[in-house]
């Protein structure tokens, strides 16, 4: 086994609530733990929501421990994974998981990584097989005969093919319906083990940014130099080419009023190109702002988000936007699409025209961001708020 010997970082506390007289044991592979990114946050919030369930909850990871957050009654067993390369690191990751269960049993196994021993998965990162489908439609040959060589992308598709055909499988969560469809046209799965639960939102964590968008508006504007009277689009997203600014940029420079702002947020090394390539398209008012934590100020200045993915199984930002009352366009490529309708979206047609683009941003602009239309759209997705999805992913698991 490639790694140092377990750790225990927090020792079991006895909840405070009743608990029911079955007490299942529950693990989690999660390699990645810190609390900083999303899927980090959304696997210490089902841990905690198992825990709710009368359940012994075990996450196994491979960051160091002074690096894993401390969650009262959950046990972390931190395993630093070695590898220089990350397809090694992978490899390395999947045998540490493997030799884990092999040596503490328990009746629900739940894998948010692509790992190949479990009972249950969350292919919260899709299907890497449909994503590199997605990415042959823009390379050249070379690089496109390169995906059949690359030991990273080969090292992926052997551990998803091996997970997804896991004899021991009983259920795979996904988070579209798009997903779903991936999972049966590449490797055949069998559709009763697929279930569909969308992403969910800090509906609720969201209300006092939603309540005073407004001022924040006037605000933000003020701090960035832009017009707030002006019609903004919003792009979050680090890494601008998976994440498809390139379409976006293109066809915001084909619509017939050149007056609308876009603000790009995000990390992207090659950010300087892109600020370019806006300024030979002619676009006068694009504000590139990094990597930032207070995106809620930009939601509230925003009267649209783009999410012009290329490929996303559930692109968060989707359901962020909509509960801050934000008209969101999106590509068909994007499993977040699933939950939009026409009065709170629309979904490109084809992200490689730019005039299909370009339609549905002048789509956007015919529903600039009201009180009254902020109200309904963030509203409307409510059902989606954390708890209430917590619920259907246990329910779904147990």
């Amino acid at each position: 086994m490639t790694s140092n010997s377990i750790c225990i970082l927090s020792s079991r506390e006895t909840p405070s609530k009743s608990r029911s007289e079955e007490v299942k044991r529950i693990v989690l592979f999660k390699q990645e733990l810190t609390a900083k990114g999303g899927l980090e946050k959304a696997t210490m919030r089902i841990a905690n929501a198992f825990l709710e369930k009368a359940s012994d909850v075990t996450i196994v990871t491979g960051t160091p421990k002074e690096e894993c957050p401390s969650i009262p009654g959950i046990t972390i067993a931190s395993f630093p994974v070695r590898g220089w390369l990350t397809f090694t690191q992978l490899n390395a990751w999947d045998e540490i998981c493997r030799s884990y269960i092999a040596k503490h049993p328990a009746d629900i196994v739940l894998s948010f990584d692509r790992t190949t021993l479990q009972t249950h998965m969350r292919a919260g990162n899709g299907i890497h097989a449909a994503y590199l489908h997605q990415r042959r439609l823009l390379v050249g040959p070379w690089k496109k005969a390169s995906f059949a060589y690359n030991p990273l992308h080969r090292t992926i598709l052997r551990l998803e093919k091996k997970a997804l055909g896991n004899p021991n499988l009983r259920r795979v969560i996904v988070n579209s319906s798009m997903v779903r469809q991936e999972a049966i046209d590449h490797y055949g799965v069998d559709p009763s083990l697929l279930h569909v639960i969308h992403n969910g939102v800090e509906w609720t964590e969201l209300a006092p940014e939603f309540q005073n968008w407004p001022a924040l508006r006037n605000e933000t504007a003020l701090e960035i130099g832009s017009d707030p009277a002006a019609f903004h689009f919003l792009f979050i997203g680090h890494e601008y080419g998976r994440k498809g600014l390139d379409f976006l940029l293109k066809s915001l420079s084909r619509l017939p009023v050149n007056d609308a702002r876009l603000i790009v947020i995000g990390r992207d090394k090659n950010i300087s190109a892109y600020k370019q390539k806006a300024e030979r398209l002619g676009l006068r008012h694009v504000y590139f702002l990094g990597a930032r934590k207070d995106t809620s100020r930009f939601y509230a200045l925003a009267d649209a988000v783009v999410v012009p993915s290329l490929y996303d199984p559930f692109a968060n930002v989707t359901i962020e936007a909509l509960a801050m009352g934000l008209f969101v366009v999106s590509s068909k490529h994007n499993g977040g699409s699933e939950v939009l309708d026409k009065s709170r979206g629309a979904i490109i047609a084809d992200l490689l025209e730019p005039e299909a683009v370009a339609k549905s941003l002048e789509l956007a602009m015919q529903h600039p961001k009201t009180e009254e239309s902020a109200q309904r759209i963030r509203y409307s997705v409510r059902y989606m708020d954390y708890p209430l999805h917590l619920e259907r992913f246990t329910s779904a698991c147990l």
